[in-house]
């Protein structure tokens, strides 16, 4: 027993003297004897270079008694600060902004901002907890007869394995599948030890209901089950506490904290990220937009939890009613069809199938009924007068007439002997499906995805602000520093996802995110 302890207590000191190396003007035996009944190892990694912690001790090492004046602070840090923030599980960052605020003589700093997330104040107190062994996915099937692909049961083995002892929740449609999926979707379920939770049986008065049962009634016909997924994830009914994960995401084991509780400055916390931009002329100073993407959310069990999904769920509401104004903005916008849409008061499922009917026809003349003369230029990379005189005799064309036409100004020099129809066609048409991601996209993520979610909790106005640079260690005194310590469920929680950019990624710098995430977009061959 004894000799333990002596290997412990080594261990300790190593990692002590590790830590303050560079302060060779006091005496770290003597420092480390009168703290170590109350050092430990997690301690011990908020007083390396880098935490507040040790930005004080060179403060410190400035002035007389030295040695007396490091030890006071640090027997009163440790006790009172950095162990108690490692027993609640506190990032480095939080443990950082708790020193710095109990410390105010030993280090100047700017007093924490008002910043307001959802309709929050953001709360530096952690008054909000959340449960990480408590992890709900979403899996509506698209094919009857599959209950789900085994990339994704793959997946939810895998957490299990990398996670043990924590409650996995699987919210599915018994509707969507056959008797046989039915039941092996149970005996999956039951294998694995995950609670099923039937949409269909599910009681909320929630608005966002009613639309998620319209998406997957109108699956093949504009509704998209990513869409459903996402208005899943506001509903209190099915999210109370803990987090909701993307089926695919996998955990990091370094990351899950005894007790399995993380605390957060707001009731919901989502994953989140930040791009620095290029300023757009030399006066002018470079810009931060936060960014957030919903597959990893976490829900505190607080009534005010319910609050806040009742603002997004409203504004949700709102954007059903009124797709146009959440898209005005986006390419389809610049389409004939959406201005047709919107004249005739069509519905986010009108648009989605007829998006999807328009490319899957692989027809150059449907195409160009559905974006119309200026998009049809702009998509093809037309001459002006091909373009003219395309949209001067477009109603006496065939197939045959306009692909002549877009394949030269002159189509009466082309020979058609030589011409293989079939393949010229075919490579107009790749052409146009280029294009097709970026109409579909914002039909789902400006409607229920992260889009609208990111407008629900505040805008543009709200999550982008002039960049300023660090120096020393980082603190929550500037608004995207706040949401990046206390509202990020991602660098927080134990889940791993590459959706996004991470905090402060130059523009530059942005490589293509994981496309693992676009799944949802149905395929147009």
């Amino acid at each position: 027993m004894k000799a333990r302890r002596d290997q412990q207590l080594s261990k300790l000191r190593m990692r002590f003297f590790s830590a303050l190396n560079h302060t060779s003007e006091i005496d770290l035996q003597v420092l480390f004897n009168d703290l170590k009944s109350i050092l430990t190892l997690d301690s011990i990694e908020h007083l390396k270079e880098g935490s507040v912690a040790y930005a004080i001790i060179q403060e410190l090492l400035k002035q007389d008694d030295a040695q007396n004046k490091i030890q006071s602070f640090l027997h009163g840090a440790i006790k009172n600060v950095i162990h108690p923030g490692v027993i609640k599980g506190l990032t480095p960052d939080e443990i950082n902004w708790n020193v710095a605020k109990a410390y105010p003589k030993y280090y100047e700093h700017e007093e924490f901002p008002d910043v307001t997330f959802g309709g929050f104040k953001v709360r530096d107190s952690n008054e909000f907890k959340f449960k990480t062994n408590i992890q709900t996915s979403i899996w509506f099937s698209i094919k009857p007869d599959l209950f789900m692909p085994s990339k994704q049961q793959e997946a939810l083995k895998r957490r299990r394995e990398q996670y043990p002892g924590c409650e996995i929740r699987l919210i599915y449609s018994s509707s969507l599948l056959n008797a046989e999926a039915n039941r092996q979707m149970k005996a999956f379920a039951r294998k694995q030890n995950i609670s099923l939770i039937d949409i269909d049986s599910v009681k909320t008065d929630s608005p966002l209901y009613p639309l998620l049962k319209a998406e997957l009634a109108h699956l093949g016909k504009g509704g998209n089950p990513a869409a459903a997924s996402d208005l899943c994830r506001w509903i209190p009914e099915l999210f109370n506490e803990g987090f909701y994960v993307d089926i695919d995401l996998p955990v990091d084991s370094s990351k899950i904290v005894e007790g399995h509780q993380i605390t957060g400055g707001v009731p919901i916390m989502l994953n989140m990220g930040s791009i620095i931009s290029e300023p757009i002329a030399p006066h002018h100073r470079r810009q931060e937009a936060v960014c957030m993407n919903t597959d990893i959310i976490a829900y505190s069990n607080d009534k005010r939890t319910q609050k806040m999904m009742d603002t997004v769920a409203r504004y949700l509401k709102n954007i059903y009613d009124d797709p146009y104004t959440a898209l005005k903005d986006t390419p389809l916008a610049q389409t004939a069809f959406f201005n047709k849409c919107q004249e005739e008061r069509k519905s986010i499922f009108d648009l989605r199938k007829g998006l999807q009917d328009a490319f899957r026809s692989d027809s150059l003349l449907q195409l160009y009924d559905f974006l119309g003369a200026d998009k049809f230029k702009e998509v093809f990379k037309l001459k002006e007068a091909q373009s003219k005189y395309i949209n001067e005799h477009i109603s006496e064309f065939s197939e045959k007439d306009l692909l002549l036409n877009l394949i030269s100004d002159k189509p009466s020099e082309i020979s058609q002997h030589t011409l293989d129809f079939v393949k010229a066609k075919a490579m107009y048409i790749d052409i146009a499906k280029e294009h097709y991601s970026a109409f579909y996209k914002p039909l789902v993520e400006e409607i229920s995805g992260p889009g609208a979610i990111y407008n629900a909790l505040g805008g543009a106005g709200s999550f982008t602000t002039t960049h300023r640079r660090l120096t020393g260690p980082m603190l929550p005194t500037t608004p995207p520093r706040v949401l990046q310590v206390f509202c990020d469920a991602h660098d927080k929680g134990p889940f791993v996802s590459d959706n996004i950019a991470r905090w402060q990624t130059n523009v530059r710098d942005l490589g293509v995110l994981n496309r693992e995430g676009l799944s949802w977009l149905p395929s147009v061959g």
